[in-house]
């Protein structure tokens, strides 16, 4: 299944080779329902999707997972009821599942730590896929999506990376055309063993062709749960959403 984070497939593109906000001093999140943190206690998610009426037939919401390249494995299975969900995470994951998480010029404390994250969608009555659900928001200058993801150990990661890579824009007559883009990337982010939650602020400068993301573990209010549909239209500038090939 390919992931729907549009022109930050191209920010991310360096995790997800390995793997697939606000500054201050990071901090593993409470249990915080408005912004759909898992609680680190009871490992328990509840969220709200935004224009749920869409999905009236939906039943129930589903906690995925790719492991070893095979299909997105079903982790959990959570109810749905008028857009509000529960769902609860496993305590653990099989280890075989976890990937090497390493980034060159990035300072790692701990450089075995393996990771995966996981990601939600939704089943209709059937059992047949609705959509997937983003725990977004927009932001002045872009956008903010938390992420979920289980690590095996504790690990500090901070540093930042530049780098260049062609990315298809759409021009004055319409055409999609390859130009050179600088990549910027910077990491602070604390995890520990177990589920954790990080943040993903990306934004984009179309003039000087320039996108940006800071990775960070501090939590990010305001969050809320959007459909696979309206995380593209808040997501991805529509001169590169639109040369982009994605279900």
């Amino acid at each position: 299944m390919k992931n729907l984070f549009l022109f930050s497939v191209f920010i991310v593109s360096t995790l997800t080779l390995m793997n697939c906000g606000d500054k201050g001093s990071p901090t593993r999140p409470d249990a915080d329902r408005d912004i759909g943190t898992p609680d680190p206690f009871d490992l328990h998610l509840h969220g709200e999707a935004e224009n749920a009426s869409k999905y009236d037939n939906t039943d129930v919401v589903i906690l995925r997972m790719e492991c070893d390249g095979r299909a997105p494995g079903q982790l959990a299975v959570g109810n749905w009821e008028n857009g509000r969900f529960t769902i609860e995470f496993p305590k653990t994951l099989d280890p075989n599942c976890l990937v090497e998480f390493y980034i060159d010029s990035i300072a790692f404390s701990n450089r075995n730590v393996k990771t995966k994250e996981v990601y939600f969608s939704v089943n209709d009555k059937d059992g047949n896929y609705v959509t997937s659900l983003y725990n977004v928001k927009e932001t002045e200058n872009g956008y903010v999506e938390a992420r979920y993801i289980y690590v095996d150990s504790d690990v500090s990661i901070s540093g930042h990376t530049t780098r260049l890579a062609y990315l298809n824009e759409k021009d004055e007559s319409g055409r999609c055309v390859p130009n050179l883009w600088k990549i910027n990337e910077t990491f602070s982010v604390e995890w520990k063993k177990g589920w954790n939650i990080w943040y993903l602020s990306g934004s984009v400068s179309r003039t000087e062709r320039t996108t940006t993301a800071y990775w960070s573990t501090v939590p990010v209010s305001g969050l809320k749960w959007y459909d696979g549909r309206n995380f593209t239209a808040i997501a991805s500038p529509d001169f590169l959403r639109d040369c982009m090939d994605f279900m």
